[in-house]
C-alpha cells in the first residue's frame, strides 16, 4: 500500500537489450540499465551481517540472516533478510532521505510464493504501457510516480 492505495506495479530488467521498465498504475518509465550483466550473487560484498536468527517455531523454522547495507545512491540504508540454506530473499526495509527533495522515506517489502525456475517467460516481456523510447539520465521515480522505486532486484 502506498499513500493508502494498493500498489500495483513492478520492475523488469531486460539484460539482453540493456533496458529497464518500471511501471505502476498505468504509467511506465523506460530507462537504460546501469549494469550490463545480470549478477548471479546472493549477498553483495558491501553488506554486513547483523543478525543470525530463525523465522517460525523450533519444530518448523527457517534459518535466516539479516544484513545491512548503505544505499548511497538513494540516500539510505537497507536491511534485508535472506534464508541461509538457499539464499532466498524473505524481506527488506529501506529507509533514508531522498537526495534531491530531502524527503524522508521508508519502504518495506516481503517476499512470498517463491519457487525455483521460471514457469512463464512472458513475465519478462515489455509491458504494453511502456514505450520503446528510452529516457536518458537520472529519473526521479518518486516525483514521476509518487513512490520510491524499490531496488531489491538490483541487490541480487
Amino acid at each position: 500500500v502506498v499513500d493508502g492505495r494498493p500498489f500495483e506495479g513492478g520492475v523488469i530488467m531486460d539484460f539482453e537489450t540493456g533496458v529497464q521498465y518500471t511501471f505502476m498504475d498505468g504509467h511506465c518509465n523506460t530507462t537504460r540499465l546501469s549494469q550490463k550483466e545480470f549478477k548471479e550473487a546472493c549477498i553483495p560484498e558491501e553488506a554486513k551481517a547483523v543478525s543470525d536468527t530463525h523465522m517460525g517455531t523450533a519444530d518448523d523454522s527457517l534459518d535466516v540472516t539479516v544484513y545491512q547495507m548503505a544505499r548511497k545512491r538513494i540516500g539510505g540504508n537497507s536491511y534485508f533478510t535472506i534464508t541461509n540454506k538457499l539464499c532466498v530473499p524473505v524481506g527488506e526495509t529501506i529507509t533514508g532521505t531522498l537526495p534531491r527533495s530531502g524527503m524522508g522515506y521508508m519502504s518495506t517489502v516481503g517476499y512470498t510464493g517463491i519457487e525455483p525456475g521460471i514457469k512463464d517467460p512472458r513475465v519478462f516481456d515489455k509491458p504494453r504501457i511502456c514505450s520503446s523510447q528510452v529516457e536518458e539520465g537520472f529519473v526521479d521515480l518518486y516525483l514521476k510516480f509518487g513512490f520510491l522505486n524499490h531496488e531489491m532486484s538490483s541487490i541480487f
